[in-house]
Order: C-alpha cells, then sequence, then structure tokens
C-alpha cells in the first residue's frame, strides 16, 4: 500500500466511525470525552472478558463433566 492510500483508508475508517456514532456534530472537546469513556468502557469490558472467561470455562466444563460421567465431584 502506499502511504496516501493508507492515509485516505485511515481517513474514511475516521468518517465512517464518525458517522456511525453521531459523533461529526459534536464539538471536538465532546468528541474527545465520549472516545475516553469508549475506550475506557471497551477496556474494562475487554479485560473482564479476559479475567472471567477462564474461570466460566472451567466451571462449565466441570459441571459438563459431571452430568456425562454422573460421578462426584
Amino acid at each position: 500500500m502506499k502511504t496516501g492510500s493508507v492515509s485516505k483508508w485511515i481517513a474514511v475508517k475516521t468518517y465512517q466511525y464518525e458517522l456511525t456514532f453521531g459523533l461529526y456534530m459534536l464539538e471536538p472537546f465532546e468528541k474527545i470525552i465520549f472516545n475516553t469513556v469508549f475506550v475506557l468502557f471497551f477496556g474494562f469490558f475487554l479485560y473482564r472478558g479476559v479475567t472471567m472467561v477462564p474461570d466460566a470455562t472451567q466451571y462449565v466444563l466441570e459441571k459438563g463433566r459431571y452430568y456425562l460421567s454422573m460421578e462426584t465431584m
């Protein structure tokens, strides 16, 4: 990819993002606040997903083994 096409692709993706979430009508400081809150929530859910999914998966697999084998845990 050429430098011009990469910058054009980034500009198009930024434009799509602003149109999708309605950010094109906000002031610059409002965009910063919205994006900061969005990144914080996304980061929180990503962190909780990474830390919770292995425990939940192990729990479900243990329950599945118990019900399939009818052995005590």
